[in-house]
């Protein structure tokens, strides 16, 4: 998928009620108005090679986030168990896989390769992006009034962030931060670099062993209640006088 917008021409997707874009697209007038899960998902596959959402706007969407199907899905891999699922207004890394289901060993996952940037992420009723197994190019986007968090990274997910993005308004456990899902065992290394939020724990997270998870200097992590960070591998977070690395409280 490629939608280049521009600045003062940006790509919309919305809902079929929204007359604001385009004029009254369902001809009903004004008896309808556009709300929070009006349609699904924009889902980028591990298939997916060079996909690119440039100065674009996306509300309204976020329905019916999939979980429990026998048809396609994810494995949510924690205690061994298999529980398809994916959400979102925007899913990256989807596997069809025919039907079944990838196993739960490191190094088994999707990898969608997409540059999502300039673009706003409004009015979802799930997250505003779901990001699974994938390290896509994210930056200086608006993610606004998302029922959930307005980014939130599954398991060994970690995006390129090439500018800050802006987080208001935005709910579930991480709000206004990047989420961080717990109930995951990394299985890659990578780095948490600055994205113009906080990463927020959500839940219990473990770095396997053999795997090494770096912190830039500058970054903030949060901890919901009660979250832990088990180091099995390694944590490297250097920070500077100027710019140290905090762990904190969401509350802080």
């Amino acid at each position: 998928l490629t939608a280049n917008g521009t600045n003062a021409n940006p790509i919309v997707f919305t809902s079929i009620k929204d007359d604001i874009y385009a004029g009254d697209t369902n001809g009903d007038g004004s008896a309808t108005t556009p709300a929070k899960g009006d349609w699904d998902r924009i889902v980028f596959s591990n298939d997916t090679n060079a996909s690119t959402l440039n100065f674009a706007i996306v509300k309204y969407g976020g329905s019916n986030p999939k979980s429990g199907t026998t048809d396609v899905g994810f494995p949510y891999c924690f205690g061994g168990n298999l529980r398809p699922t994916f959400s979102g207004e925007i899913s990256v890394g989807y596997t069809w896989n025919n039907g079944s289901y990838p196993s739960c060993s490191a190094g088994s996952y999707t990898n969608a390769k997409v540059s999502i940037t300039s673009t706003t992420v409004t009015d979802s009723a799930t997250e505003g992006i779901w990001v699974y197994y994938s390290a896509p190019t994210i930056g200086g986007n608006t993610f606004s009034n998302n029922t959930k968090e307005g980014l939130l990274l599954l398991g060994d997910s970690f995006p390129e962030y090439s500018n800050l993005n802006s987080f208001t308004g935005n709910g579930g456990t991480g709000k206004n931060g990047i989420g961080i899902a717990g109930g995951y065992r990394l299985g890659a290394s990578g780095w948490w670099t600055q994205g113009g939020a906080a990463y927020v724990i959500t839940g219990d997270l473990v770095v396997n062993s053999a795997y090494t998870l770096n912190v830039a200097s500058g970054v903030v992590v949060k901890f919901a209640s009660g979250v832990n960070l088990l180091v099995l591998g390694v944590l490297t977070a250097n920070g500077t006088n100027a710019n140290p690395i905090v762990f904190t409280s969401i509350k802080d």
